[in-house]
C-alpha cells in the first residue's frame, strides 16, 4: 500500500476519524477465535517527543511507518486480529479495522481497486486485487478480511452487523485495555506442548544435564496464558514484554526469557534488544524490560499493518479534502517511481543493518520476510517497469536470503544477476519450536527422533550459507545501484 507520509499531523485535524481513541470498539468487531491482537496508536506516536524531534511527520513513505511498515498514518488507531498456527508457523486468516475516512466510500475502494462494489454479509464490499475483502460496517468503519474466502468473510460481516462478535479470550480481552502506542498480545493458553517441550529442553545443552530443573519449568511454561508486548514512544521507544503463566514463576524468570528469546531465534524473529532486558518475576508472570531502536521498532511494526496480500488503497490528503465532485486522480510518473524506489531502498537499509552488525543476523529469516511482503503490498500506481522489476527482485532476495538462513539451499551469482531458490525445499528443520512440531505442516513429531542433531544440522547449514547470503547482498546493491543510475 502506497502512502505519503507528509502532512499527517494535519492530516489527522482536517480529516477526523471515528473517535480519538475507539480502540476498544474497534476490538469488538473482531471475530471471536482470533488468538492475535495488534493495536497501534498512530496519531500518538507521531505526535510523541522522539517523533517530533526527529520529524517522523515529515518524512516520506519510505521512512518510518509508511514505507517500511505499511501503515496509513492519516488514520489514528487500527486494530489487528489473527488466527496464527506457531507450530507451522502460518496465518491462517487476518482482519483489521480501521476507521474510513470521510469523503472515502466502497465506491471509490472499488474504483481503485479495480473491481466493483457488492454485497458480502448485506454490506458494501469490494474484493481488492490482493485477494482481501474490504467492507463497510457502519459507525465510519471497515473491516477488511484477508484472504478473500468469501464465506468466512460473510459470516464475519454478518456477526459484526448482529453484534456477535468480540467474545475471544479473556486473556486478550484484558490486552485490548493497554493503553501502550503499540500492543502486540497472543493468546498461549493450550498451545504449548508439554511432551515437546520436555523432550526440546532435554536435549538442549544447556538444559540437558538439569533433570530436575526441566521437571520443574515444563509444567509451569505449558501452562502459559499469553504474551504481551507494550511499546510506547516517549524520548526514547520503550518496550515491556510480560508472559503469563497459570503458577508462580518463582525463581524460573531466567530459564522463562532463555526460552522466549530461543522460541524467537526458532521463529527467524530476533530483536537484538530482547536479549538485553532483565526479566523479573511477579507473580504468575515475567516481565521483561527494554528500549528498542527504530529498526527494531519498525520490524514489529510489520506485525501490524494490512495484510500483505490485502492492502488496501488508502486516500492521499487531497482525496480527504474535497468535497466537490473528484476528477480523475492526477498521475505523476516521475515522483511515483522515485517514491517507489525510495520505499525499497529504505527497506534495504534496514534489513543490511541487521546483516552487517551481525548480532543474531542468523535469526532473523521472518523479518526478510516480512519486509519482502511490504515490498509486494506498495502500490504500482503510476510505477515505471523498471522500478516495478527492481522492487520484484529485491523481494525475491529477500525471500532467497530468508530460505538461506533457515538452512535452505540457493543459487546466486551477483556477477550474472541471477538468484534461484527453491520455495518447496523444506529440510525438515524449519519449525522446530516449543508450540509443538518439527518442520511444516500438521504439529506433530517423531519420538525417536533427537531434536538436538536436528539443531545443530540446521544451524551448519546457515554457517555454510554465508557465502551464498553475501552474494545475494551484492546482487542486491547492484541492483540498486543500476536503479538510481536511471533515476538521474
Amino acid at each position: 500500500m502506497k502512502i505519503v507520509f507528509g502532512m499527517v499531523l494535519g492530516v489527522l485535524i482536517a480529516a477526523p476519524t471515528v473517535g480519538q481513541d475507539n480502540v476498544a470498539e474497534m476490538a469488538q468487531r473482531l471475530p471471536d477465535d482470533v488468538n492475535t491482537i495488534g493495536i497501534v496508536r498512530i496519531g500518538e506516536v507521531l505526535g510523541s517527543p522522539l517523533a517530533t524531534r526527529e520529524g517522523w511527520h515529515d518524512q516520506l513513505e519510505e521512512r518510518f511507518l509508511a514505507g517500511a511498515a505499511g501503515i496509513p498514518p492519516h488514520i489514528p488507531n487500527l486494530v489487528v486480529g489473527s488466527l496464527i498456527h506457531p507450530t507451522v508457523p502460518e496465518e491462517v486468516w487476518s482482519t483489521m479495522i480501521i476507521p474510513l475516512p470521510p469523503d472515502m466510500s466502497m465506491e471509490t475502494i472499488a474504483e481503485r481497486s479495480e473491481a466493483s462494489v457488492e454485497l458480502l454479509g448485506d454490506q458494501k464490499s469490494v474484493r481488492t486485487r490482493r485477494n482481501a475483502f474490504v467492507s463497510e460496517i457502519g459507525d465510519g468503519l471497515v473491516a477488511v478480511y484477508s484472504p478473500a474466502h468469501r464465506q468466512d468473510a460473510a459470516r464475519w460481516i454478518r456477526a459484526i452487523t448482529n453484534r456477535r462478535t468480540g467474545q475471544f479470550s479473556e486473556y486478550l480481552a484484558s490486552a485490548v485495555k493497554h493503553s501502550g502506542h503499540l500492543v502486540l498480545a497472543l493468546d498461549l493458553a493450550e498451545m504449548i506442548d508439554p511432551t515437546q517441550l520436555k523432550r526440546l529442553l532435554s536435549e538442549d545443552p544447556r538444559f540437558r544435564s538439569q533433570k530436575a530443573l526441566v521437571e520443574k519449568v515444563v509444567p509451569l511454561l505449558s501452562g502459559a496464558r499469553g504474551l504481551t508486548l507494550v511499546a510506547n514512544v516517549k524520548d526514547a521507544i520503550e518496550c515491556e514484554i510480560t508472559i503469563d503463566f497459570q503458577s508462580d514463576v518463582g525463581t524460573s524468570a531466567f530459564t522463562v526469557k532463555s526460552l522466549f528469546l530461543s522460541a524467537l531465534e526458532d521463529l527467524g524473529a530476533s530483536i537484538d534488544e530482547f536479549a538485553g532486558a532483565s526479566p523479573k518475576a511477579q507473580g504468575n508472570a515475567v516481565v521483561m524490560s527494554c528500549e528498542l531502536s527504530d529498526s527494531s521498532f519498525r520490524r514489529l511494526l510489520t506485525l501490524v499493518s494490512l495484510p500483505p496480500s490485502s492492502a488496501v488503497e488508502v486516500p492521499s490528503v487531497a482525496d480527504m479534502v474535497v468535497t466537490e465532485p473528484k476528477a480523475p486522480p492526477r498521475v505523476d510518473p516521475e515522483k511515483d517511481t522515485r517514491e517507489y524506489v525510495e520505499a525499497v531502498n529504505k527497506m534495504i537499509d534496514d534489513l543490511e543493518k541487521a546483516a552487517r552488525k551481525g548480532t543474531n543476523y542468523e535469526r532473523t529469516a521472518m523479518w526478510h520476510e516480512k519486509f519482502a511482503d511490504k515490498i509486494d503490498s506498495l502500490s504500482l500506481s503510476g510505477v515505471s517497469q523498471d522500478a516495478r522489476k527492481y522492487g520484484a527482485e529485491v523481494s525475491n532476495a529477500f525471500r532467497a536470503l530468508a530460505s538461506s538462513l533457515r538452512g535452505q539451499g540457493i543459487e546466486v551469482n551477483a556477477a550474472q544477476g541471477t538468484l534461484v531458490y527453491n520455495t518447496q525445499y523444506t529440510p525438515g528443520w524449519a519449525s522446530m519450536n516449543i508450540w509443538g512440531g518439527v518442520g511444516y505442516g500438521y504439529g506433530s513429531y517423531n519420538v525417536t527422533s533427537n531434536l538436538q542433531e536436528v539443531r545443530e544440522k540446521q544451524a551448519a547449514a546457515v554457517v555454510a550459507g554465508a557465502k551464498d547470503r553475501e552474494e545475494v547482498w551484492r546482487y542486491i546493491r547492484d541492483q540498486r545501484a543500476e536503479m538510481m543510475r536511471q533515476l538521474q
